[in-house]
């Protein structure tokens, strides 16, 4: 009997924008801290984009940021407004992770001309120790097609993206682990692969089940077709969206 899976009560949601599109699609960008004569309030200490150090964010600092800010005294927090007028708090920029930021903002132009060499910056960025631009860098490089990131050269080990895929909390974050994993190409994984994409088919669970698809084709060859035809294109009880995930 197919049943059919509950939602995640643990996982970590996936940001739908990363902080590379919405740094650049802002009119304003600053680095901020609190302000000096009112601690609830943001002060800006440098300008990125678009504004002068006469213009704050207007944004409330909570009790969290306050105690971060205290402990962290060369950190800053990257506040951006959008063409609207709305204000958002993109993460923290320390010196470890600043020269992200300008990179973003000095090839933004060359990126414009060029997506692939975006794609390419931020796939050396993979599973960076900074966590704003590992999670940036996960968000970019998953807009990339699987022919896109055949090419591409990332830091992620075998090891590594195993690790990622045994963490219950980071379903979410899955599709593209599985790719990269599936790119490695080490036989080794290939019961891994084929057990989760049958756990799929028999629980009726589209989630990454496009990602799990590719993967065993990608290390069983034709030799996967007979049983992915079998499962689905042959199954009429299946649902629309599991027919086009595979």
């Amino acid at each position: 009997m197919v049943t059919r899976s509950h939602a995640c009560q643990i996982c970590v949601p996936v940001p739908e924008v990363s902080v590379a599109d919405r740094l650049l699609a802002a009119s304003v960008a600053v680095l901020a801290r609190e302000d000096s004569a009112n601690c609830f309030r943001y002060q800006t200490w440098e300008v990125l984009k678009g504004a002068d150090l006469d213009v704050s964010p207007d944004l409330f600092v909570d009790s969290q940021v306050r105690r971060q800010l205290a402990s962290r005294p060369a950190a800053t927090v990257l506040c951006v407004q959008s063409p609207d007028g709305e204000w958002r708090r993109l993460g923290w920029v320390t010196p470890e992770n600043r020269g992200v930021i300008d990179d973003i903002l000095r090839d933004a132009g060359v990126w414009r001309k060029d997506p692939v060499r975006r794609l390419k910056y931020f796939s050396r960025l993979l599973g960076s120790e900074d966590r704003m631009v590992a999670t940036m860098a996960h968000l970019e490089v998953g807009k990339a097609s699987y022919a896109e990131l055949r090419e591409l050269e990332f830091p992620l080990s075998p090891a590594e993206l195993r690790r990622n895929l045994d963490d219950p909390r980071m379903v979410e974050w899955q599709a593209l682990w599985i790719l990269l994993l599936a790119i490695h190409h080490d036989p080794s994984d290939l019961p891994r692969v084929q057990d989760r994409f049958e756990r799929c088919a028999t629980r009726a669970t589209p989630k990454q089940l496009a990602a799990w698809t590719t993967a065993w084709i990608e290390l069983k060859g034709v030799g996967a077709m007979d049983r992915i035809e079998a499962y689905y294109l042959r199954d009429p009880t299946r649902q629309r969206d599991e027919i086009l995930a595979v």
